[in-house]
């Protein structure tokens, strides 16, 4: 049918904490608009909506719930970010870009799990939030920067005066490689140097764009 909208792509930027994300899903967004002209929504999770601001607050440890219950509240927020905000802007045949999805669950959710396990708890968490998660939309395409522990725990210490629970080398280095697992694991998913100048790292993302979507 003539005038028929084409959905738009869905793209998600992740990485370990101190990768620079945020940044680069800006510029990324940026340079769909003004070179692509494509229509673009930039969103992230957790979101700003009531679950994500439960989330916020269970974070800064206003609330308590455990390490399990933490992670299906992340997947309430995904449902509802997904049917209010991704979804009607896909249907529009705008690209939709957010930073961190379900990877992070699967990645960061799967570490908080271990570390509290009861004993005797032989659940595989990382294929049971790969389970929980495996309904939501699978991105268009998944781009994870990839970095130096050092050099993520170099940025956060220069950016702020306080850490949070993964935010030290040994942690760092297990989520970069459960990042790599992942990648391995699901479809469109690649891995980016993250290292270098803000500029250098978005050329990186940028190729990879302009060679999976745009070819």
């Amino acid at each position: 049918m003539s005038g028929e909208i084409k959905e738009g792509k869905f793209i998600v930027l992740e990485g370990p904490d101190g990768a620079g994300s945020t940044t680069q899903i800006k510029l990324l967004g940026k340079y769909l608009e003004e070179q692509r002209g494509l229509k673009v929504h930039v969103t992230k999770e957790p979101t700003n909506r009531l679950i994500g601001g439960l989330i916020r607050s269970l974070l800064t440890k206003d609330w308590r719930l455990d390490s399990y219950g933490t992670q299906l509240l992340f997947c309430a927020d995904r449902a509802h970010h997904l049917q209010t905000d991704v979804e009607p802007a896909l249907a529009k045949g705008w690209y939709v870009l957010t930073d961190r999805y379900y990877p992070s669950t699967i990645i960061y959710g799967s570490m908080a799990i271990d570390e509290t396990r009861r004993d005797g708890d032989q659940t595989d968490y990382w294929r049971l939030l790969s389970d929980i998660n495996a309904p939501f939309r699978t991105p268009d395409l998944t781009m994870i920067l990839e970095m130096d522990p050092k050099e993520c725990m170099r940025r956060i210490l220069h950016s702020r005066p306080s850490t949070e629970s993964f935010e030290h080398e040994e942690a760092l280095r297990k989520v970069m490689d459960n990042y790599r697992r992942f990648v391995s694991e699901q479809p469109n998913a690649f891995l980016i140097d993250g290292m270098g100048e803000i500029e250098q790292i978005h050329a990186r993302v940028v190729s990879v764009i302009k060679d999976y979507l745009f070819k």
